[in-house]
């Protein structure tokens, strides 16, 4: 395993989302950022707003000064010894890691069956069922297990010992609290790269499996049964996530694009079967749930992500005479430009309906 690949799974163990900064990701081997961005591992995060300053090396505020003529914006951070001290638009772009690509990218070479479902909220989540091994096993992923309270997040989500839960990078330790203790595997001894491909090694798991589970098995019959389908209302509500998501990700692609460049892009809607393969179910339930009469939010965030000025507009970038967008001047703007999708954009929708 790549260094890179085990920081970047180490980093989702702690705080949410782990944010990757250019200063971050410069001293990386040549690719590796452009491997992890299209592996699905990382994403363009919001603009920094917070730089080490070249000159003295403390951590200043980043604002943001508009050329009056040109109308073009650029970055600055005050400095105690030498004032003024201009920032490279490349220094103020980040990177994320949530937990949902961190699934999507993993995974994905596993043929698992029943929705995902979080079940500990930030903690663990119910991936769905696969065959490993000769029988039906449960899997999950959990992270924070090495924490003090892990015998109370594993008693919340109520894992059978036959389940197999999957963490980033660090194991729980020995706690006589949890009885029949599920197979933890950490994904840094089952996840490499292939080439330019995030390898998922389940034969590894299998042996993993097989002696740990081998007793167990011996003991319980394996008894076959349909998978788990969820209700259009499940169903609409992991759409109307993943578009929240999207919309998140598209707000601070559209002003990341506006700082850099002066020109807001809009990032495309993902697509329905891209869903519905995402969420592991038929397209038919896709294209259902969005004509439900209870997916009014969801078709709300739908059209609203096909317009640039309104996502722009709910970012706090309202376009001012035509032009292409409002750019912060002050650290307080940088900060409070933000907005929140889940609340912001469903209250909307409530007022539209």
């Amino acid at each position: 395993m790549s260094d890179v690949l085990a920081k970047m799974l180490t980093s989702a163990e702690g705080v949410y989302p782990p944010i990757f900064s250019f200063d971050d990701v410069s001293p990386w081997p040549a690719g590796e950022l452009e491997r992890c961005v299209a592996a699905g591992l990382l994403r363009p995060g919001r603009s920094a707003t917070v730089l080490t300053c070249p000159e003295c090396g403390e951590s200043e505020e980043v604002f943001l000064l508009q050329n009056s003529p040109t109308k073009r914006s650029h970055a600055y951070i005050r400095c105690a010894e030498v004032g003024l001290v201009a920032i490279a638009w490349e220094r103020l772009r980040t990177w994320e890691l949530t937990f949902m690509q961190l699934m999507d990218a993993v995974f994905a070479e596993v043929t698992l069956t029943g929705l995902r479902e979080e079940i500990v909220h930030d903690r663990v989540w119910r991936l769905g069922k696969t065959r490993w091994a000769g029988a039906s096993r449960s899997v999950y992923f959990a992270r924070g297990l090495h924490r003090r309270d892990t015998w109370q997040v594993l008693k919340q989500a109520k894992l059978t010992p036959r389940s197999v839960v999957f963490v980033p990078a660090r194991l729980p330790e020995t706690d006589t609290r949890v009885d029949d203790m599920p197979l933890v595997i950490p994904l840094t001894a089952a996840v490499s790269w292939d080439n330019e491909v995030l390898h998922f090694d389940q034969s590894y798991v299998e042996a993993e499996i097989a002696g740990t589970l081998a007793t167990l098995d011996s003991q319980t019959a394996d008894k076959p049964h349909s998978a788990p389908r969820g209700s259009r209302l499940v169903v609409i509500e992991m759409l109307t996530r993943e578009m929240q998501e999207h919309l998140r990700a598209a707000r601070d692609h559209a002003v990341d694009t506006l700082n850099r460049t002066g020109t807001p892009q809009l990032l495309p809607r993902p697509q329905r079967d891209f869903l519905a393969r995402k969420l592991g179910v038929h397209k038919s339930s896709v294209t259902r749930a969005f004509q439900d009469d209870e997916a009014r939010e969801l078709r709300f965030l739908w059209e609203l992500a096909a317009d640039l000025d309104r996502i722009l507009h709910r970012g706090g970038y309202a376009p001012r005479d035509g032009a292409r967008g409002h750019v912060c001047r002050t650290p307080e703007d940088f900060g409070t430009a933000r907005f929140s999708v889940s609340t912001s954009i469903g209250a909307s929708a409530g007022r539209a309906h």
